[in-house]
């Protein structure tokens, strides 16, 4: 259930500090950050299959057919509240869209359907021995300037599911490449190890991107270009972190997940779609000093409840992220993200 409005990892967790009764001490907006502890993704290494070698790729029109199907299903599931939104969805699309229909209950937000879409294209890689098929749909919404990514994957013969996305702002869309199609209409996937002429491989960019955000901008610092999933949201962390004045203290911890996927674009470079889990432990360091949320979605995950001792917000987060090759000069850059709460637990 991803839409234009869920364009960031920039929902603000809002804890406010009170002392006992009294007026509020501070207030902290945490974005969902990248914490201080990651793990890299171990997903099991498949053997090739000869029946996966077989596999042939998809046409446009199959392709087509297939996100018909899922936004015509999204459509009934969104009217039914998010029920049944396992048959559109897996893996990280399927725990965000959950949490999303679970906030959206929890604050009495009317059921809308998915956004209408204008336009979209289709990047179907071709198939790679021994994993599933999957495809990219580019989507423009009506109304809009940014551009929404879908990644389908076959998770059993014919069965498609969304298993990740992002959303991309007009203003970000501009340093996108074009993908590389070759004469056979097919894009190319890259494995999440290779590194060849890029700056970096996939598998390593979604480490360094945790550790980097983790780190306060000390690691990989000179990998990563400005913008608002870098720069800007370590920024916001720390402007969040200075806010605590030492009452409360905060400590982060992430872990990527299995399933990356990546395609070569026109002039060598790479579009990667990466997911993770974030988890911020907030401890109390002073004694009466209670905390509560005030963001409307960690609120209504949280009941309202107020905080003595420590916190955890738990999130997950999905990004599209440029990789130049090595020879262009340029930084990585971090240019799409789709997140959502998942829960609040604490005492």
């Amino acid at each position: 259930m991803l839409h234009p409005r869920t364009t960031a990892v920039m929902i603000g967790a809002a804890l406010l500090i009170t002392a006992c009764a009294a007026a509020p001490v501070a207030a902290i907006r945490p974005a969902p950050k990248a914490p201080a502890t990651s793990t890299a993704p171990h997903a099991p290494q498949q053997s090739p299959r000869p029946e996966a070698a077989a596999q042939p790729a998809l046409t446009q029109k199959e392709a087509a057919d297939i996100h018909a199907r899922y936004y015509k299903l999204l459509k009934k599931i969104s009217r039914r509240g998010g029920a049944g939104i396992e048959q559109a969805e897996a893996g990280a699309g399927l725990q965000m869209s959950r949490a999303q229909y679970r906030i959206a209950q929890l604050t009495k937000q009317p059921r809308k359907p998915p956004a209408a879409v204008a336009r979209t294209q289709f990047f179907i890689p071709r198939p790679m021995p021994g994993q599933p098929r999957w495809f990219l749909a580019a989507d423009t919404p009506r109304g809009s300037q940014g551009i929404i990514h879908l990644v389908f994957s076959e998770r059993s013969p014919g069965e498609w599911r969304v298993v990740s996305g992002t959303y991309t702002s007009s203003q970000d869309k501009r340093r996108l490449p074009d993908v590389a199609v070759g004469a056979d209409g097919l894009a190319d996937a890259v494995d999440e190890t290779a590194r060849d002429s890029l700056l970096i491989s996939p598998r390593s960019l979604a480490q360094a991107h945790a550790d980097y955000i983790s780190s306060w901008g000390k690691s990989h610092r000179e990998l990563f270009a400005r913008g608002r999933n870098t720069t800007q949201l370590l920024q916001e962390e720390n402007d969040e972190r200075a806010a605590l004045n030492g009452q409360w203290s905060m400590r982060l911890r992430s872990r990527v997940l299995p399933g990356l996927y990546t395609l070569r674009t026109v002039g060598g470079g790479t579009l990667n779609w990466f997911c993770r889990t974030q988890e911020e432990l907030f401890t109390s360091q002073t004694s009466g000093i209670s905390a509560r949320f005030t963001h409307p979605h960690t609120r209504a995950l949280s009941k309202g409840a107020s905080f003595d001792r420590e916190v955890t917000t738990r999130k997950m987060s999905c990004f599209l992220a440029v990789v130049p090759p090595v020879a262009s000069g340029r930084k990585v850059a971090v240019v799409g993200d789709w997140s959502s709460w998942l829960s609040v637990e604490g005492s």
